[in-house]
């Protein structure tokens, strides 16, 4: 099992403010687009963070609401206000409205240091000395800290394509909101969703040593997921592309 980086997120027909100095222009779709103008430059403590939501509440600032800014402090958001809005913690509306009715098996949150143990270590690369070395537990927890449904999250390969499946199918969520939540516009800057390249549907994320890409058919029934915990150079990205291809010319 490996850490995820992907957003696993659930648009919600909801309007809410969530922090005093921000104004009615932040909103769902505003934080799902990385458009709200909210930015969170605090360090995180290594040590992990129980309450998510609430530190990212306490340490963010509003700039230009509007404007393209990829900021994970959107996700954390996102994910308050599934939870007010369901009633229960992000955690369990996931569990509970997304990996199992998914059926996956070996996918969950990292909760714990007991958790992370028994994932697969991560590796950064040093190109002045071309040597690798392993990420602490601190930096993972650090890197972790500000997020809750993408880098708190860890997978297999073959849950992630199940999970890849169910997102992408009728099962999930009708085909409006699919386009409005789920899946991005050809062309839109990256925002951790499922992305239209062309005639696939693509995917990426990169944080601590941790490398995740995947490329499926539209339809989302054939697809390649490719997890790694070290990457030396090139594009996992490009590389699923490719491998799909393959497997697509084999049918």
């Amino acid at each position: 099992m490996i850490a995820l980086g992907f957003l696993i997120s659930v648009r919600i027909n909801y309007r809410i403010c969530l922090l005093d100095n921000a104004d009615a222009s932040v909103t769902v779709g505003s934080l799902l687009e990385m458009t709200s103008g909210l930015t969170l430059d605090v360090l995180p403590a290594s040590e992990l963070n129980k309450d998510v939501i609430a530190w990212n509440l306490a340490n963010t600032t509003v700039t230009t609401t509007g404007q393209y800014n990829f900021q994970t402090v959107n996700y954390a958001l996102l994910s308050g206000i599934i939870a007010q809005a369901s009633g229960v913690s992000y955690q369990k509306f996931i569990k509970d409205t997304l990996l199992q009715p998914a059926g996956v098996k070996h996918t969950g949150f990292v909760t714990s240091a007991a958790v992370q143990s028994k994932l697969a270590p991560s590796f950064t690369y040093d190109k002045a000395s071309d040597s690798a070395s392993a990420v602490t537990q601190d930096t993972l927890f650090q890197t972790m800290n500000d997020q809750l449904g993408s880098k708190q999250l860890y997978t297999t390969a073959s849950d992630m394509a199940q999970l890849t499946h169910y997102i992408t199918s009728s099962s999930f969520v009708g085909e409006k909101y699919m386009h409005q939540g789920a899946i991005a516009k050809e062309g839109t800057a990256y925002t951790g969703r499922l992305t239209i390249d062309g005639s696939r549907l693509v995917s990426r994320a990169d944080f601590a040593g941790y490398h995740n890409a995947l490329a499926f058919t539209e339809d989302g029934k054939t697809g390649v997921v490719l997890l790694s915990n070290y990457q030396k150079d090139g594009s996992l990205s490009d590389t699923a592309k490719a491998i799909l291809k393959l497997v697509q010319k084999s049918d």
